[in-house]
């Protein structure tokens, strides 16, 4: 037997993301046979808070009818998916409106949204604890857990149109090599969002640049920063964004939106910090509109964005927006909606105007 949970991310109801549930212990607990209940419970009352008081809203992850099954490893890879998936969307929505209302919203990390695996034998009172190359063995009451200092807000929300989308996309058959791109692009925002003071903020954006990469697929290696920026422009082109020039090379200049123009500029600082260059403190922000904006924070902003309108483009996100736009056009007389109008809209219900106008993004009308 063994269990799947996230310790420290304080769900109260029951997510669905794709194969994938998430369940309340207290939910769970009354479902499971008395024996292994009786064990997890005293297991559970070992992961502490802050204060050393018991975490009492535990969540249980599982992929197959029964919690407690064994499972594989890609099994458990999928879990992790899901839970990536629940990550971002859970660390957009305050980040965003910091960004959009100049007012700073404490923002979780990835380490609040740790997913813990525990082997559970024969239900022994000892309890084995994996570490990379290391096992540790201990008897259940003496250890405990401590939640994550770095693991950030517990005051969140979830963007659950866009989980939807990826729960879709991780169940389905289909759109298997956006599966793959999408999935990877979010681990390694998982992993440049740790809260751990251990990470530098010059390694953070190198693992940000890398998801950009995974998601852009930029197939020749000595054009990569032109050909993401173009895929960029491709992918969220806006007739509201502004249009940039932008120096490919010496002799080369581009005209991309304001989007994928900052990529440009992100990505020269990453291959800056790769080729060993000295990296000044204010190089990693962004002036916009008088306003300091951490580099960081646009990434993953601009990352999900990206994700975003890949889900739409595929059909797997915006189909009720969409549909209200053919509606709106219908009653003035029109056939069916323009291509501006369903970007627009779009751009509205995912919340994607907001952060434009911050950066200064958008065209003055």
């Amino acid at each position: 037997m063994q269990v799947h949970f996230l310790p420290w991310a304080g769900i109260t109801q029951p997510i669905t993301i794709g194969p994938v549930t998430i369940t309340p212990w207290p939910t769970l607990r009354t479902t499971l046979p008395p024996n292994a209940t009786t064990f997890l419970d005293t297991y559970f009352t070992r992961y502490r808070t802050n204060n050393n008081q018991p975490i009492t809203d535990i969540n249980i992850a599982s992929i197959t009818p029964n919690p407690l099954a064994n499972i594989t490893p890609q099994q458990r890879a999928t879990i992790q998916r899901a839970i990536d998936a629940l990550t971002i969307t859970s660390i957009i929505p305050n980040l965003r409106a910091t960004i959009t209302t100049h007012n700073t919203f404490a923002i979780p990390n990835s380490e609040r949204f740790q997913l813990t695996t525990q082997l559970l034998g024969n239900l022994s009172p000892h309890i084995a604890i994996r570490t990379r190359g290391m096992t540790h063995v201990w008897n259940m009451n003496q250890i405990h857990f401590c939640a994550p200092w770095e693991a950030g807000s517990t005051n969140y929300q979830t963007e659950n149109e866009v989980l939807t989308a990826l729960g879709k996309l991780l169940a389905g058959t289909r759109h298997v090599r956006l599966r793959e791109r999408i999935f990877n692009t979010m681990e390694w925002c998982r992993l440049s969002n740790t809260g751990n003071p251990g990470t530098s903020d010059l390694s953070r954006l190198v693992m940000k640049a890398t998801a950009f990469e995974v998601l852009l697929e930029p197939n020749d290696p000595f054009q990569k920063r032109d050909l993401m920026t173009q895929r960029l422009h491709t992918l969220t082109d806006n007739p509201k964004l502004k249009l940039k020039s932008i120096r490919i090379s010496k002799k080369k200049k581009r005209t991309v939106n304001a989007v994928a123009a900052w990529l440009n500029q992100f990505y020269q600082l990453r291959n800056a910090i790769v080729h060993g260059d000295t990296i000044t403190p204010a190089q990693l922000n962004l002036n916009a509109n008088g306003t300091t904006v951490s580099h960081l924070a646009i990434a993953d902003l601009v990352l999900y964005e990206a994700i975003t309108w890949e889900l739409i483009t595929r059909h797997l996100a915006g189909g009720q927006t969409r549909r209200a736009a053919h509606s709106f056009a219908r009653a003035l007389g029109n056939s069916k909606a323009s291509d501006a109008l369903i970007t627009k809209m779009l751009s509205s219900h995912f919340q994607l105007t907001g952060y434009h106008n911050a950066l200064g993004w958008t065209k003055k009308k």
